[in-house]
């Protein structure tokens, strides 16, 4: 229930929208050829009402005639009972220039009442009962709203549903199909005009009623947009006209889909819109103060509404500042088109080391692929990068040269969709709102260019050769699982029974079993894919994907496996990551559901790995070789009749991601503070362990950037990881199967040569926990890699070349630069010994040329 103060000033708002208007410049386009339109009303009996409405440049004419009963008696006319309206269906007004001669209204139910006239036919057709207003054209939108009563009058004056027959002005009934906005198909060439016709769609099952807000944004002398700093620090178009049309259910809503097309809309790429829903008595899940984001819609914005309507629009919550924004979608991207120049996919280069930089051609193996996680909000605040820059999509422009020269192929970006910041999370963090569009806080150029510079982005990304992914959520969003918390301002104040499920926690989650939930995850991924092309997407807390709506969960999710055989999406890279693999089939067992198609987070990679290399954790060695040879367990076949079909088939070693997450500096600053080493030691061992295992290498791009990894702004890892990337490019072979069941000559050594390795860790030397291994390959070169878990240095002997030529030491991670990186190394023979700092790993190669560059 409304405060009361609130339902007053919903009172008075419908009173003030209710007056005719024309402030945010809507107009109609005529749809028919000869400006007139005929209509066969059908009553609750069975007969027929006829309607013709009459366009003209400055009226409507609309006549409404209704058969004549021979019965009659000569003085019983029937009476049209009309109103307009356009906010509330039960607030008619009659403007005066309209209301006919002889008019009565009926001061208690607002309602107007105008005499028919009988009209004589000819012999053959019956007379009928007609009434002519004229409607002017400044009063659109609007709808005309009318029943008849009678006694004599043969028909029965209602209509078969509902309590009145409704015509809509300037408006028509639009269509379900397209949710969201979309320009009517029938008005196309009116994106070349000054005028268009816009559909608006959006599913709500509960809603009593709803209501369409159009707003329209101010505009500078140059024709960009006005914006201004907030006191939350965020920049906000300003609004300056306001317009809210009611939806009539009759003829706005088919099953649980309200919709409308509004038609005349000058200028539609200035215009900013939401809806307004109001539910049944006792309900809180809705609530009539709250301007509600369109959960399709494909460009947001916050908004400051104009200062006139506060204390007559309820257009925030009660429980927000009224002079805070309101995000609103916003039709810029309905009318703007963008030109690709070509880069609409990655431009095959050369790198600097002479491989081929981009590997999502067909000659290209998608397993050499690297993978770089740019953070916008914290990665883009260098100082190479300009003040302007930091935090914004275009910071990401002045990244592009340092991630090519590590020999990166691959980013994801992210955060990347519109949010909003919620108490008690992470103030520079922003939840998803809408899942559609990129957040407008992330613009250099204003609020309401985000889409245009994420497309520039991802352009200039592939003109140099880098594929773009997206990191989206599925599962958790801004709006919270209570209503009274006052996040009703999107999907949960729509439709909460529909888009959100509450957990054990009372945390709310999107229902993604839900099918219209399902529905709009496969729209917003092609949605990004074709608008925005991106190259794939990393989708976090994915076991929300493997669960009905209720919760329960499926062996064979049936999203998960549409969006793995999405003809769209094919081709598309689809990364999981999972928050918590117990939620996944069979306890997370065989990891994400994939049917050959999805990628994984490799959580057991970072997390075995950081117990062996950060912990010196004994017994561990048999895991740890599983995760460099490809997590057989998790991405080999198993092939068990108890198993779906989305579990048992084995994986590309390309579906394998070996994530070193964002936290693994701090984590390796721990360690690296216990065993008086270098941060960069652990930090770049792991580093090696990510880039000569079997899978793709995924690092934060604060590894690679200055003054992230460091106190001192020169000690960057670029140089390590660009040696890393040019040896793992040209052995891929030996160092990436296309599977993770391709056999291969592998050899496992012990820190003496000729020693067994201590599988079992039952050994208590310490040198027991060191492990080695050693690939040949067909081609006639031999790699070597040595780990020292241990919190002491350590010798390692090496064993003799398969090949029978001599080591060349390439990597040494416990040296400090430009030593831990060298094509200059030390040359070792058979049974030499070299010594691992603390933590330390070192890689060797041995063939007719230790140099990994090509000759």
């Amino acid at each position: 229930m409304m405060p009361a103060t609130l339902e007053t000033r919903c009172k008075r708002w419908t009173r003030t929208c209710s007056l005719p208007n024309d402030t945010i410049g809507i107009r109609p386009i005529l749809i028919s050829h000869n400006n007139s339109q005929w209509r066969r009303l059908r009553t609750a009996s069975g007969h027929e009402v006829k309607l013709i409405l009459e366009v003209t440049e400055s009226e409507n004419v609309l006549k409404i005639r209704a058969p004549s009963s021979t019965e009659r008696k000569e003085d019983d006319f029937p009476l049209l009972q009309w109103g307009m309206h356009r906010t509330s269906l039960s607030s008619w007004y009659h403007p005066r220039g309209v209301v006919p001669a002889e008019s009565n209204l009926d001061q208690s139910s607002g309602v107007m009442s105008t005499p028919m006239k009988l009209k004589r036919q000819g012999e053959e057709d019956r007379d009928c009962f007609e009434v002519q207003l004229q409607i002017p054209r400044n009063l659109e939108p609007a709808y005309f709203s009318f029943q008849i009563s009678h006694q004599g009058f043969i028909a029965d004056g209602t209509p078969v549903q509902g309590t009145h027959f409704t015509v809509p002005l300037g408006l028509s009934t639009g269509e379900p199909s397209v949710l969201g906005t979309c320009m009517s198909e029938c008005k196309a060439q009116a994106q070349s005009s000054a005028q268009s016709s816009i559909n608006f769609a959006v599913i709500s099952r509960h809603a009593k009623s709803m209501s369409l807000v159009l707003m329209r944004a101010q505009l500078r002398s140059d024709g960009g947009f006005e914006f201004v700093n907030t006191q939350s620090g965020l920049q906000s178009l300003v609004g300056t006209g306001y317009l809210e049309i009611e939806l009539d259910p009759v003829i706005n809503k088919t099953g649980d889909c309200w919709h409308i097309c509004v038609e005349g809309m000058r200028d539609p790429g200035s215009m900013c819109y939401a809806w307004r829903a109001s539910g049944p008595e006792g309900r809180n899940d809705f609530h009539a103060g709250y301007l509600l984001l369109d959960p399709y819609a494909t460009s947001a914005s916050p908004v400051l509404l104009p200062e006139k309507y506060w204390n007559s629009a309820p257009h925030l919550p009660p429980y927000l500042d009224l002079e805070a924004p309101v995000l609103m979608g916003m039709l810029k991207s309905l009318t703007e088109s963008f030109d690709w120049k070509g880069a609409g996919q990655p431009i095959r280069q050369k790198s600097s080391h002479g491989a081929d930089h981009i590997l999502n051609s067909v000659s290209a193996r998608p397993e050499d692929a690297v993978i770089c996680d740019v953070d916008i909000l914290s990665h883009t605040r260098g100082p190479t990068i300009p003040t302007e820059c930091h935090g914004k999509l275009s910071g990401i422009l002045c990244l592009i040269p340092a991630l090519l020269d590590a020999g990166v192929t691959a980013i994801i970006i992210n955060p990347v969709l519109s949010g909003l910041c919620v108490e008690g999370h992470d103030p520079n963090r922003r939840l998803p709102m809408a899942l559609f569009c990129p957040d407008a806080a992330l613009s250099l150029t204003g609020p309401a260019d985000s889409p245009k510079d994420l497309k520039e982005v991802i352009q200039a990304c592939h003109s140099a050769g880098l594929e773009v992914l997206l990191k989206l959520d599925f599962c958790m969003t801004a709006e919270s699982s209570e209503p009274s918390s006052g996040r009703l301002q999107g999907m949960r104040g729509i439709s909460g029974e529909t888009y959100y499920r509450s957990t054990n926690n009372g945390q709310a989650v999107l229902r993604s079993g839900h099918p219209v939930v399902r529905r709009m995850i496969v729209d917003c991924l092609h949605h990004w894919a074709q608008e925005y092309r991106v190259d794939g997407f990393y989708v976090l807390n994915a076991e929300n994907l493997c669960q009905d709506q209720f919760g329960t969960i499926l062996d064979s999710p049936s999203l998960a496996e549409e969006l793995a055989l999405d003809p769209v999406l094919r081709g598309l890279k689809l990364i999981a990551e999972a928050a918590d693999t117990n939620l996944l089939p069979r306890q997370g067992l065989r990891g994400f559901p994939h049917w050959g198609v999805w990628a994984q987070c490799n959580d057991r990679f970072y997390s075995q790995l950081k117990s062996y290399l950060f912990q010196n954790q004994r017994g561990l060695l048999s895991e740890v070789a599983t995760r460099i040879t490809g997590s057989s367990d998790l991405f080999g076949a198993q092939h068990d009749s108890s198993l779906p079909g989305g579990l048992s088939p084995s994986r590309r070693t390309k579906c394998c991601i070996n994530v070193l997450p964002a936290s693994s500096i701090e984590e390796a600053h721990e360690s690296s503070a216990g065993r008086a080493v270098e941060l960069t030691s652990i930090l770049k061992t792991m580093l090696l362990v990510a880039f000569t295992s079997a899978g793709l290498p995924c690092f934060p791009a604060s590894i690679i950037l200055p003054s992230l990894t460091s106190d001192n702004n020169n000690n960057s890892l670029l140089p390590f990881v660009r040696l890393l990337a040019a040896v793992r490019q040209m052995h891929r072979a030996l160092l990436v199967p296309k599977r993770c069941g391709d056999k291969r000559d592998i050899q496992w050594h012990a820190a003496k040569a000729g020693d067994c390795v201590d599988w079992s860790g039952a050994s208590s030397s310490h040198e027991a926990n060191i492990i080695a291994y050693s690939l040949r390959g067909d081609s006639g070169h031999a790699v070597y890699v040595a780990l020292n878990p241990l919190y002491i240095s350590a010798d390692v002997q090496l064993p003799p070349s398969p090949l029978g030529t001599p080591w060349r030491q390439v990597i040494d991670t416990g040296s400090a630069p430009p030593e831990d990186a060298t094509l200059d190394g030390k040359v070792f023979s058979g049974f030499d010994i070299t010594t691992l700092q603390p933590g330390a790993g070192a890689l060797f190669l041995s063939g007719p040329s230790s140099n990994p560059r090509p000759s």
